[in-house]
């Protein structure tokens, strides 16, 4: 779900591509398909551009997914370039023809709202947003007059978080202190584009009208998980997996199971590197509690110091 590189500490295309095929390497020798989009930080500070990025994952043979709709903006002189918008339909079996489930995969923009005078992050443009209501239409046609239940993945949450969201005590039923702590957690306020900022509602909005977007993943806050419904629509943070970047002892991954005799629903839950090394006492179970130990000790020295 984005940020799958920094782009700040690769300051050179060579430096970017080496990056990139330090993960890709791994799926592409397990041969395990995969699907991108981009976050802001594939996008930070890098001479390695979006389309150049994409045609390097296109050189692998595990990757699903394409350059796709590419939607550009310009404002004060920001460029926003929008790339690797598409759809992976996912069929009902090897030899059938009928697409029993549909993945939609949309860039969500950088650190830059295009709209002019307005904060925030970017969001997903027009040009995206009538492609995915087109391409939901032909598939909704193609299936009987039915929407395709869908997933739909992208790096940042949309505004629509915050109407979501209600602010509450602690022990009220739904509360996030009273979730599963182990896959339900948020040390950050979600960041979305300006919430004044209308043209950003637009592709959830989208998605409640055609009806088959059963949940929208995104990854943008790397210290939280959660699950919040919206609409009949699922907003969902996933953390951040990676020591690299900012994060907190939650670091972790999101599994996601469908039933394929009833796509309509799903089950989901976040595994975290503190559970699944904290036991036992393999060489990486030491690694991990040794590290354990100092972010919990550059965690209390920051909040100590307030910075």
């Amino acid at each position: 779900t984005g940020d799958n590189y920094a782009g700040y500490s690769c300051k050179t295309k060579a430096r970017s591509k080496a990056a990139i095929k330090q993960f890709m390497d791994l799926f592409e020798r397990l041969g395990i398909p995969v699907a991108m989009v981009f976050g802001n930080h594939d996008d930070d500070s890098t001479p390695y551009t979006k389309l150049e990025q994409i045609a390097q994952y296109e050189s692998y043979a595990c990757f699903v997914g394409s350059v796709g709709v590419v939607a550009e903006r310009t404002d004060d002189g920001e460029h926003t370039i929008n790339a690797g918008t598409y759809n992976i339909p996912v069929y009902a079996d090897a030899d059938s023809d009928r697409i029993a489930f549909n993945i939609w995969c949309f860039d969500s923009g950088n650190n830059h709202n295009p709209d002019p005078g307005y904060g925030g992050y970017g969001y997903v443009l027009s040009e995206q947003v009538d492609w995915y209501v087109e391409t939901s239409n032909a598939l909704k046609q193609a299936n009987g007059g039915v929407p395709v239940p869908s997933f739909a993945f992208q790096h940042i949450i949309p505004p629509q978080i915050y109407r979501a969201l209600k602010q509450t005590t602690k022990d009220a039923p739904g509360a996030m202190d009273e979730l599963d702590p182990n896959t339900n957690w948020m040390n950050e306020p979600p960041s979305s584009p300006s919430t004044d900022c209308l043209n950003a509602y637009a592709e959830v909005d989208a998605m409640v009208a055609q009806g088959d977007v059963k949940a929208l993943f995104v990854g943008h806050d790397h210290v939280n998980s959660y699950v919040v419904p919206y609409e009949g629509i699922d907003l969902v943070n996933s953390p951040g997996c990676t020591f690299h970047s900012y994060n907190d002892l939650h670091r972790g991954f999101r599994v996601i199971t469908v039933n394929r005799e009833n796509t309509d629903t799903y089950e989901t839950y976040t595994l975290s590197t503190d559970t699944l090394l904290r036991e036992g006492n393999t060489v990486d179970s030491l690694l991990y509690r040794i590290r354990v130990i100092y972010d919990k000790a550059y965690l209390f020295v920051r909040n100590l110091l307030n910075i």
